[in-house]
């Protein structure tokens, strides 16, 4: 467990508490403290965070798996597209010509 060293807001002592504690005490004043985490994402170190090759193979694999669920030229897919083109061409006709 880290040790981290703040400055109590209350007296300016050093405080010291672990990165895991919720709570800690001033030593100096007694005062107590809720222990707020810092939710930032560290952008330097963000390639260590995550192992980005791992998740570009990933996508990979999955953009592959999906092309052979679902290719994007089939017969069915243009016959689809036409079909839809003509529905909303007799839809914008009947709406414009009545």
């Amino acid at each position: 467990m880290e040790l981290i060293e703040k400055k109590c807001p209350n007296c300016g002592a050093s405080l010291e508490f672990g990165d895991n504690d919720k709570s800690c005490t001033c030593n100096y004043c007694h005062r107590s403290f809720m222990i707020e985490k810092n939710t930032t994402l560290d952008v330097e170190n963000f390639a260590e965070q995550f192992d980005l090759k791992e998740l570009e193979k990933n996508m990979e694999a999955a953009n592959k798996l999906l092309d052979k669920m679902m290719p994007k030229n089939t017969p069915f897919m243009i016959i689809f597209t036409i079909g839809f083109i003509l529905i909303i061409g007799v839809i914008i006709f009947a709406i414009i010509g009545s």
